[in-house]
């Protein structure tokens, strides 16, 4: 072990810091190079690829005996695991795709092959995207958390997401079935709204034994008025919603804490709803650039090039080319 008076790389992740901006970057771009030599004999380049997953794919879709046994021979699972493991670092935009595709580790087929290759392919195209954090830019204060629960009502389980923010990008980010049966689009958002009420106590809780004392609540931002109004007290609970009475009262208490404060966000600035679906490439890139803090980086230091951060743009949206092997 050795003491680096500043960190550049840390397995596997590279760490850029311009101090004199307070700008501190994280990216994996070696790491994709890699992956996409892995998975040369695989991959036809070149393409060019926006989103992870396509949008209104169906992910449901499970695949017969017969598709299985023809796809058993792909490597799907080393896929999965290769795409995985930087999802949980640097690319949490990518966490409902691993999500949804993971959910055929036992049996895939050229369909869920193919889409786990679009999400492989997205990530190479776009591997200098990462997280940006940026000292004293953020609105809600400095290493100050705030979070993000949306919930996609579905039969028989939803999907929840959810995101934490600190300095202006993420630093958690979930995207999950529920483990209940909802029944109803408000009981949904109520059990992911407790659950980001968890991550953000556990946020504040770590920042406290760091020695960054959050005092203020941390605000937890929803799309579903319903839910807030619950919480508040200023709505009584229906007959749908009075099952989850558990998880509110938890939530209600937190919230008479002061530890927790609920706000409504338009669903449009959702930033958990890229946790929930798949979505087309403009709002995809709009909710990525507000979550991993590339929208503040523009707007706060526009006189920061693409060059000096490890951003080309032009680049990242080019298509990609393998090198001669």
């Amino acid at each position: 072990m050795t003491f680096q008076e500043r960190s550049k790389d840390f397995i596997g992740i590279e760490v850029n810091q311009l101090e004199g901006k307070g700008v501190t970057m994280v990216t994996q771009t070696k790491y994709w190079v890699m992956a996409a030599e892995r998975f040369r004999d695989h991959l036809k380049p070149p393409f060019r690829v926006r989103t992870p997953l396509p949008e209104n794919v169906d992910l449901e879709k499970k695949p017969s005996e017969k598709e299985i046994e023809e796809a058993k021979h792909l490597p799907y699972r080393q896929l999965l695991g290769c795409i995985a493991y930087p999802s949980c670092h640097t690319k949490l935009e990518i966490r409902y795709a691993v999500s949804c595709l993971s959910r055929f580790m036992q049996g895939w087929g050229r369909y869920q092959w193919n889409l786990a290759l679009e999400c492989l392919k997205y990530c190479i195209c776009h591997r200098h995207f990462g997280l940006v954090w940026l000292r004293h830019a953020d609105r809600h204060g400095p290493n100050v958390p705030y979070g993000y629960a949306d919930s996609s009502f579905r039969a028989p389980k939803s999907q929840g997401g959810r995101i934490t923010m600190v300095n202006g990008a993420a630093v958690s980010a979930s995207s999950q079935k529920h483990t209940t049966v909802d029944t109803s689009t408000t009981s949904a958002e109520l059990t992911e709204a407790f659950l980001c009420s968890n991550d953000s106590v556990g946020f504040r809780n770590l920042l406290t034994e760091l020695g960054f004392v959050v005092e203020s609540p941390t605000v937890l931002y929803q799309d579903n008025k319903p839910v807030i109004q619950i919480v508040e007290g200023n709505r009584s609970m229906s007959s749908t919603t009075r099952h989850l009475d558990m998880r509110l009262w938890k939530l209600k208490e937190r919230v008479e804490n002061n530890e927790i404060r609920l706000v409504y966000s338009p669903t449009h600035e959702m930033l958990a709803d890229i946790a929930t679906k798949a979505r087309g490439p403009k709002q995809f890139e709009y909710l990525r650039d507000l979550m991993t803090g590339y929208a503040l980086l523009r707007q706060v230091h526009p006189e920061i090039g693409p060059v000096q951060i490890g951003l080309e743009a032009e680049k990242s949206r080019a298509c990609f080319v393998l090198p001669e092997a």
